[in-house]
């Protein structure tokens, strides 16, 4: 964990209860301040734009890999379009979605409605007892600053039934670490050699991986070295500009399509599906009602 880590959290948790931006220290900023664009990922995941093209690669694998999911767990929901989506395909199933961010989860209601649930939760000591959810998804959560990712997968494997799936993204490529991670509080990111090993170590059996985010890996690799050598500034008003966000749609929609085939080799996300084969020993916990 970086030495960073717990200031970064702490400036987070501030940032959570007061709505303002926080200020990342990080030698990737040279003293410039970035703000936070989390509150900004929430507040525009139900438009088009990154999201929701990240998404439908995310349904594209899961129906690709996994028959008849039943109860969904989703870590790290945002503020919950992903959530109502898998709730949406399936309304006999029980569907949750957990941030510890309450600056998600009250975008995440009201857009939502009843269906599904959303509990305010740490994903490294869930409020559910074991062997609860069929399939665990976690996308772009375990590699976030102030996450032990080893803890968090011991409570997905815990939570999850004998022969549950996980389903996993997570930023690709350590050499890629820029401005754009301090933003959106990235702490880590993997090859898919780690992502695997870390997998495994965890007890879970991989079922499958791939990267993502392929098509527009050449102009993201290009901005994030010319902001890492300082060449080009870090500019937060390219995630909101419409222009980018119909492009990102149309790209990530045509990355899905080659997906619901093959994978791919290179991208800058990576996607891992793993699953529960062997009973592991953990610490009960007593269930909420999710009911």
């Amino acid at each position: 964990m970086s030495e960073t880590a717990p200031v970064t959290r702490l400036a987070k948790q501030r940032a959570t209860l007061s709505g303002t931006p926080a200020r990342h220290p990080d030698k990737l900023t040279n003293r410039q301040p970035i703000p936070d664009l989390l509150p900004l990922l929430y507040r525009t995941e139900h438009t088009p734009g990154w999201s929701s093209g990240m998404r439908r690669i995310t349904q594209v694998l899961l129906a690709r890999f996994v028959q008849s999911p039943g109860s969904i767990l989703e870590l790290g929901c945002g503020a919950g379009a992903f959530t109502s989506e898998l709730a949406a395909l399936d309304s006999t199933q029980m569907v949750v979605g957990v941030d510890i961010s309450k600056v998600a989860l009250h975008q995440a209601s009201p857009r939502c409605g009843q269906s599904p649930l959303f509990i305010s939760a740490d994903l490294q000591a869930l409020p559910f007892a074991d062997a609860t959810f069929n399939l665990v998804i976690a996308l772009d959560t375990f590699d976030q600053k102030g996450i032990d990712a080893r803890l968090a997968l011991g409570e997905s494997w815990r939570v999850l039934r004998p022969q549950g799936i996980l389903l996993v993204r997570v930023s690709a490529h350590r050499w890629l670490k820029s401005l754009h991670d301090v933003a959106f509080n990235t702490g880590r990111r993997f090859s898919r050699s780690e992502l695997t090993e870390t997998l495994q170590t965890s007890g879970f059996t991989i079922m499958a991986t791939t990267y993502a985010n392929t098509l527009l890996s050449p102009a993201i690799v290009t901005m994030r070295l010319l902001q890492q050598w300082k060449i080009v500034p870090f500019k937060p008003a390219l995630y909101t500009a419409p222009l980018v966000n119909r492009l990102l749609v149309l790209i990530l929609q045509g990355e899905a399509r080659w997906l619901q085939k093959h994978n791919l080799v290179f991208g800058v996300s990576l996607y891992a599906l793993a699953q529960k084969i062997d009973q592991k020993s953990m610490f009960s916990k007593e269930a909420v009602d999710v009911n």
